[in-house]
């Protein structure tokens, strides 16, 4: 006989919680008050980089190669294959001449954060020509968002056919 887990929360952090327990083999109740809350309206951003001092995030590898694995096997699941996740480019905006030197001595030493972004650069050579950006810009390319509400909804639905979803 499997474990059953209630899950309370109908947001994001709830749907990945449950997903988790599911894999297990866990018989699953997904509770909510059926209504809307911030994940509904969340941009779903991703971003390895920290812009404050130009590092990458804690346990950057870790965390996304496995918010990238969860996805897919979610996707799969659902039948929505490359619906959920979609990789876009960060542009940050250089604030002055010493903030692109840090940036842009990263790559002098080879740091971490170079596997997930580019050496600054003019915002003209990214065709960005309305952006005001006198210093430059770093660009991530590690970066994206989720398509949270449809995630959601399919979460919803997974969890409506078979387990217990309870509004």
């Amino acid at each position: 006989m499997s474990q059953h887990v209630v899950v309370v929360g109908r947001g994001l952090a709830g749907a990945m919680v449950a997903w988790k327990f599911a894999e297990r083999g866990c018989r699953i109740s997904w509770w909510g008050d059926g209504e809307p809350g911030a994940s509904r309206v969340a941009a779903g951003m991703f971003n390895p980089v920290s812009f404050r001092r130009v590092v990458e995030v804690w346990n950057a590898s870790a965390h996304v190669a496995n918010m990238r694995s969860t996805l897919r096997a979610m996707e799969e699941t659902f039948g929505m294959h490359g619906a959920l996740v979609h990789d876009v480019p960060v542009v940050k905006v250089f604030a002055n001449d010493a903030y692109r030197q840090t940036w842009d001595d990263r790559w002098a030493t080879d740091h971490g954060v170079t596997q997930w972004a580019e050496r600054g650069q003019p915002a003209e050579a990214l065709d960005i020509t309305s952006l005001n950006a006198p210093y430059g810009v770093g660009k991530v390319h590690a970066a994206g968002w989720v398509d949270v509400p449809a995630l959601l909804d399919a979460m919803e639905a997974h969890v409506a056919t078979h387990h217990t979803l309870v509004d």
